[in-house]
């Protein structure tokens, strides 16, 4: 009889094994749940600001079409990008207005 009792033992020791596999297994998926959350997060602050560039990308070029200032919106954009990086605005104004005249006659 002890054989068998060896043997019943034996199925709980493995049993015991597996379950400890089991929630190791466990612990990777919730530290990529986690991870996973701060990126859903930056995405979406992401495309929010993308969403808030194009709304005043849009805005600007209708007031430039008000105005009339015959940029068309990626030229517009092209500005901004060069004003963003420290280009003086009038001196771009300047710019823009002597491109005009060249291309113009």
């Amino acid at each position: 009889m002890k054989p068998q009792q060896q043997q019943q033992r034996a199925p709980p020791a493995s049993a015991s094994s597996a379950a400890a596999s089991a929630h190791t297994q466990k612990q990777p998926q919730s530290q990529s749940q986690l991870q996973s959350q701060p990126q859903s997060q930056s995405q979406s602050q992401t495309q929010s600001q993308a969403a808030q560039a194009r709304d005043t990308l849009n805005v600007l070029h209708q007031m430039s079409l008000l105005l009339g200032s015959g940029l068309e919106k990626d030229a517009l954009a092209a500005c901004v990008a060069l004003c963003e990086l420290g280009a003086n605005p009038e001196a771009l104004a300047a710019v823009v207005k002597e491109l005009r005249r060249e291309f113009a006659t």
